[in-house]
């Protein structure tokens, strides 16, 4: 490990460098090193870290006046507007394979249709999953008045 004058860590470090360690390698060389010696128990646990001199805690006197903090009036409510309010009536929406578009495409098309069996709007999807998510977002943004975001 070197020169017998030479602490722990430097002779590590310079057998760091005899491996060509360099950077976190050679950190990571010396740390496991002194965490195996401790391990084995030839030598006690180590400060890495030089400690920092205690200062002694000074007691302030305590002042002549106390200050009390103002304490604030209660905040009155604020009333807020409802910007979009839902429609009495209620839409469930389902999912329905698309017959006349199917034949034209030649693969199974799905759209959204109404509970009274009119379409909802003029979109198709290819895949049932797709159209099913697309049922509840439109679903809840009619019934509950949300403003839909797409593709963001």
């Amino acid at each position: 490990m070197g020169k017998s004058s030479a602490t722990l860590e430097e002779g590590l470090s310079n057998s760091a460098q005899k491996k060509g360690y360099s950077g976190k390698e050679r950190q990571r060389y010396i740390g496991g090193a002194i965490r195996n010696m401790e391990k084995r128990g030839e030598i006690k646990k180590i400060q890495r870290k030089a400690a920092k001199p205690k200062v002694a805690k000074v007691a302030h006197k305590p002042t002549a006046k106390t200050v009390h903090k103002k304490v604030s009036a209660p905040r009155q409510p604020v009333e807020r507007e409802v910007k979009a309010t839902p429609p009495k009536i209620k839409i469930k929406l389902l999912v329905k394979k698309n017959g006349a578009v199917s034949k034209q495409r030649g693969f199974d098309v799905y759209s959204l249709y109404k509970e009274s069996g009119e379409q909802f709007n003029d979109a198709t999807f290819r895949k049932r999953s797709v159209a099913l998510s697309e049922a509840n977002a439109e679903m809840n943004a009619y019934n509950g008045g949300y403003i839909r975001k797409k593709f963001k």
